[in-house]
C-alpha cells in the first residue's frame, strides 16, 4: 500500500510539473500547438472520459450535448482536450454528489464554442475577476492541500483555469 501510495502521488507530482512547465510556455508565448481536423464530438468524448475517470466515487451527472455533432475543427486536439478536462473536472469538484456538469459545444462561422456549467458551489466575486485579470483564483497557498481525488469542494493549485485560458488563447 505504501508503495502504491508513494505511486500515485509521484504521478500527482509529474502532472502538477507539467502544466507548470505549459503555464510557463504560454505566458512566454511559446506553445506550439499540432492542428489537424478533429471531430468536435471525439474532443468532447475524450475530456469527458477523462474527468469521469478522475471523479471516482463521485455521483456527480457529466452530461454533452453538441449542436454540430459531425462538424470537424483543427485543433491541437491533445492540448484542448486537456483545457477541457481541466475546466470539467473543476466543475465536478466543486458540484455536491447529485449535482450536474453539462459541456455544450457548436460551431458556428468556423469558430468552435465550448461552455462547461455546473450546478455547483460557485466562485466569488473577486476569484472570477482574478480569472479575468490573471488566468488564476486567488488562493492562500499556505491553506493549500491537494485532494487524493475529485473530492467535494477540495481544493488545487490553481494551474487548471490558466492551462485552459492559454490554450484557448493560442487557438486564437
Amino acid at each position: 500500500r505504501v508503495v502504491e501510495s508513494m505511486r500515485e502521488y509521484l504521478e500527482r507530482l509529474g502532472r502538477v510539473a507539467e502544466d507548470a512547465a505549459m503555464v510557463a510556455d504560454m505566458r512566454n508565448e511559446r506553445l506550439s500547438l499540432d492542428r489537424n481536423p478533429v471531430p468536435v464530438r471525439a474532443i468532447l468524448r475524450m475530456a469527458v472520459d477523462a474527468a469521469k475517470g478522475a471523479a471516482a466515487g463521485r455521483t456527480v451527472d457529466v452530461e454533452m450535448a453538441m449542436e454540430t455533432p459531425d462538424e470537424h475543427v483543427s485543433v491541437d486536439s491533445q492540448a484542448l482536450v486537456q483545457a477541457l478536462t481541466h475546466l470539467i473536472t473543476n466543475g465536478i469538484r466543486f458540484t455536491p454528489d447529485g449535482g450536474r456538469v453539462e459541456v455544450r459545444a457548436g460551431v458556428r462561422d468556423g469558430m468552435l464554442s465550448i461552455a462547461v456549467a455546473d450546478t455547483g458551489v460557485g466562485m466569488s466575486e473577486g476569484n472570477v475577476e482574478s480569472l479575468r485579470a490573471h488566468g488564476a483564483a486567488e488562493r492562500d497557498a499556505a491553506l493549500h492541500r491537494s485532494a487524493v481525488g475529485l473530492e467535494f469542494n477540495s481544493g488545487g493549485l490553481g494551474l487548471g483555469f490558466s492551462l485552459a485560458r492559454g490554450i484557448v488563447a493560442a487557438h486564437g
